[in-house]
């Protein structure tokens, strides 16, 4: 299985980029995802729309099937609402910000994906988010967490490295930088941060390969780059 994870940085051109370029993969697992193209709705296997109808529309997380190889059960942001803490908590609400499937294919049992997109300090709370994840779709079902966890301070990113490592999850190392600032005045050419990141729990992380597709002439539309993410059937 093929996936494609990406920060979109919410341009209507990233979706076209993206059925340019991964025509051949499995599955997209978005982040800051503006409204798509027609373009994009109509290559697309599989896609809900439903989160870009809400008002406002804002940048959206979500899950695409890009090939008729895979079949995608989306997990509800009410489900996930009520897998939380009974008491309204910064946790529960961000419940609600996480794109959840289980994508099943046909030379393989199901997998839990998961795209995440976190600011600053609520990066912390990855580790609970997908313990709740985890209660909705059964401890049993591997589990793929995917998408951007920018955070300014190393301490709290190399905290929630270690608590997810604790939790079953390690990381799937990647290569180089996936970020570049428009504010700072960068290009591709001249990235150094790494803002995406791939965590696979133990029973995939084996089979799992991510590769950072960071070339300056291959980088894509976005402030982010690319993210193939491999699985071996």
């Amino acid at each position: 299985m093929k996936i494609v994870s990406w920060n979109m940085e919410n341009r209507r051109d990233s979706w076209n980029y993206l059925i340019e370029h991964h025509a051949d993969d499995d599955l997209g697992v978005l982040q800051e995802a503006c409204t798509p193209t027609k373009v994009a709705v109509a290559a697309c296997m599989d896609i809900d729309l439903s989160p870009w109808q809400r008002k406002p529309v804002k940048r959206q997380r979500a899950i695409v099937g890009l090939s008729d190889r895979v079949r995608i059960t989306r997990i509800s942001r009410d489900r996930l609402i009520d897998a939380g803490p009974s008491e309204p908590t910064r946790m529960k609400a961000w419940l609600g910000h996480l794109a959840v499937a289980l994508v099943d294919s046909t030379s393989r049992s199901p997998i839990c994906v998961i795209s995440v997109e976190k600011y600053l300090e609520p990066a912390r709370l990855l580790p609970e988010l997908v313990g709740c994840v985890q209660r909705v779709v059964g401890r049993d079902t591997p589990v793929l967490v995917a998408g951007d966890l920018t955070t300014p301070r190393q301490t709290t990113k190399s905290s929630v490295f270690e608590d997810m490592r604790a939790l079953g999850f390690p990381l799937v190392e990647t290569n180089g930088p996936t970020f570049f600032s428009r504010p700072h005045r960068q290009s591709p050419s001249s990235a150094v941060r790494r803002y995406d990141y791939v965590f696979a729990s133990r029973d995939l992380a084996s089979s799992v390969k991510a590769t950072a597709l960071n070339d300056p002439h291959d980088w894509g539309p976005s402030d982010h780059c690319r993210i193939l993410i491999e699985i071996d059937e």
